[in-house]
């Protein structure tokens, strides 16, 4: 949530917010922006009358995530996505990084263990 660019010095970079699941805490990152992606949006998302309006830009970061016992630094594009179903996507990039198999009929099959977790600063916890 709260996405933004700004510049800092000659590079751009994005500043955005992400609620802890199940908690009020809210983490803060600052991150170089590392492109803009061009992503197809859902038919929910707009009434497409163009190609213009069929695809909306998003910034791009990398982030280091844990899957299994494995971190890798990944590239994710950001949309605030307190509306939709998943808080996160993973795509086939990343998973090809983890060496990933996925079977759609399998779900939460693991739980992250990685011992090293990035630190962030927190930015609010609600009252």
């Amino acid at each position: 949530i709260n996405i933004r660019q700004f510049k800092k010095g000659a590079t751009q970079w994005v500043a955005f917010d992400v609620p802890v699941r199940h908690s009020k805490t809210i983490l803060h990152f600052e991150k170089p922006l590392e492109r803009l992606s061009k992503i197809k949006n859902r038919n929910d998302e707009s009434q497409a009358v163009g190609e213009d309006d069929m695809f909306s830009e998003r910034p791009e970061v990398k982030l280091t995530v844990c899957l299994r016992n494995e971190q890798r630094e990944i590239n994710v594009n950001l949309v605030d996505r307190r509306h939709f179903v998943y808080s996160v996507l993973i795509g086939a990039t990343a998973i090809e990084e983890f060496e990933g198999l996925i079977d759609p009929s399998m779900r939460h099959l693991v739980e992250p263990y990685c011992v090293t977790r990035p630190i962030n600063k927190k930015v609010a916890t609600a009252q």
